[in-house]
């Protein structure tokens, strides 16, 4: 019962949150080439993702506690009460998103995470659903390969973890947001559409950047941030152009011969990592 609840709740959550979205990237929009199918297009994808990470979850979960539980995990104990939620909540925050950035870094680098990742930048007209357009096995994996590493780490309480869930939940629809609004000095504070669609950029001078998914000033530390321009918002998508025409395309994403993976084997460009004005 309690994957069937937690299947409904993402559910709950999703919807509002594309649909709140969609109506403000109509009325602010960065760019107007948006298209009816691709919206629909990705709608089915968070379908399929939802109901598969449901369907597996059994699993997933036993595979994810069973490592933690050998691993003799939770060696630092998260406390949520009083002040400490605050403590607690950015030190696992801080924790999974360098833990991410990592991962996300190896997706564009690693052959057979990119053959999955690069579905996900697909997506040419860039908005609040292009959020949930991953291939269906990326979170499950995560779930199973990744996360336990933190459940090695934190012995975190269920306040932290919901939390942290709901906050990333809406940072992946506000990341993708399709709207014309720069942060000037704020951009390498906190996560921001403009800061993410250059991650997404269909422009050389752009590939390679940006992997951070809550904190920009991680990108600075290891040198991977890009400053946007305050009127920068280019293309985006797959460089030669590449992008599934049906479900069963996103299904078997991987599997498809595709264009030469040329993203995932660009160096950085000379200055494009600076995290100042290009």
């Amino acid at each position: 019962m309690s994957y069937l609840f937690y299947f409904l709740v993402t559910l709950a959550l999703a919807a509002p949150l594309i649909a709140v979205g969609l109506v403000i990237e109509r009325r602010w929009p960065a760019r107007t080439d948006q298209s009816f199918e691709g919206i629909l297009f990705d709608i089915k994808c968070a379908l399929l993702n939802i109901s598969a990470a449901w369907l597996l979850a059994p699993f997933t979960g036993v595979a994810a506690v069973f490592l933690i539980n050998r691993a003799g995990g939770g060696f630092v104990h998260l406390r949520s009460d009083g002040w400490w939620f605050g403590a607690s909540l950015a030190a696992y925050l801080l924790s999974r998103d360098l833990l991410d950035y990592f991962v996300h870094r190896a997706q564009h680098r690693i052959p057979i995470l990119w053959a999955m990742h690069s579905l996900h930048h697909s997506d040419e007209t860039f908005n609040v659903s292009t959020g949930w357009r991953h291939f269906w096995l990326v979170s499950m994996l995560k779930v199973v390969a990744v996360y336990p590493l933190l459940g090695i780490v934190f012995d975190a309480p269920l306040a932290i973890l919901n939390t942290a869930a709901a906050l990333y939940l809406l940072n992946h629809a506000w990341a993708h947001l399709n709207i014309r609004h720069s942060l000037g000095r704020w951009t390498l504070w906190v996560m921001n559409p403009q800061y993410h669609r250059l991650h997404h950029s269909v422009e050389r001078e752009h590939w390679n950047c940006n992997f951070a998914d809550l904190f920009p000033v991680i990108d600075v530390i290891f040198g991977t941030a890009c400053l946007p321009r305050s009127d920068e918002y280019p293309a985006t998508g797959l460089a030669p152009s590449d992008r599934p025409a049906t479900l069963i395309d996103a299904i078997l994403w991987p599997l498809r011969s595709g264009p030469e993976l040329s993203r995932r084997r660009t160096p950085l460009v000379a200055g494009a990592a600076s995290g100042t004005p290009r």
